[in-house]
């Protein structure tokens, strides 16, 4: 299944999707994407950096947000208004990240899964 077909039923879902996507692409140029269920997988060199998905119908927990962009850290740092962050092991934090109807991801969001993206490349050093 593409990520086109996995939003295509709802159109929120599908423009919010795409806009992060295409942001996404413009900065990590080599980064491809993968769908697995209802999720989709961002990775660069092989290595996943974000993951995107849509909350489920009833899940309030990201407001109306169509989508959710997830990242891991090695740190915690304070989260963004719409963000959740859950401690997934000693050393590592998640962080869960809703994206509002037709604002795209903001410059925190942005930095952080910069610094997601720069954890995953120094592993592969």
């Amino acid at each position: 299944m593409s990520a086109k077909n996995l939003f295509a039923d709802e159109p929120a879902v599908h423009d919010a999707f795409f806009a992060v996507w295409n942001k996404i692409r413009s900065i990590y140029t080599e980064a491809e994407l993968e769908v697995f269920e209802e999720t989709v997988v961002i990775k660069d060199n092989n290595r996943p950096f974000c993951w995107i998905w849509a909350p489920a119908p009833g899940n309030d927990t990201y407001g109306d947000c169509p989508i959710v962009v997830s990242f891991g850290l090695d740190y915690k740092v304070q989260p963004h208004r719409l963000c959740r962050c859950v401690q997934a092991a000693p050393d590592r934090w998640m962080y869960h990240c809703g994206i509002e109807k037709g604002l795209g991801l903001c410059d925190t969001v942005l930095s952080l899964i910069d610094r997601a993206h720069k954890d995953k490349v120094d592993e592969t050093s």
